[in-house]
C-alpha cells in the first residue's frame, strides 16, 4: 500500500513539473491517493 501511495505522489509531482498541465488527470491522480491514504490508514487503525 506504502508503494502505491509513493508511486501516485510521484507521478502527481512529475505532472506539476510539466510544461503542459493535465489537471484533469492531476486531480484524478489526487483522488485516488486520497483513497489509498484513507485505505492504508484504516488499515493500520485496525491492526493496532
Amino acid at each position: 500500500m506504502k508503494n502505491e501511495i509513493n508511486r501516485l505522489r510521484e507521478l502527481i509531482h512529475k505532472e506539476l513539473e510539466a510544461e503542459d498541465i493535465d489537471y484533469e488527470k492531476i486531480l484524478k491522480m489526487s483522488q485516488e491517493l486520497d483513497e489509498y491514504i484513507v485505505e492504508y490508514h484504516r488499515d493500520k487503525d485496525e491492526k493496532s
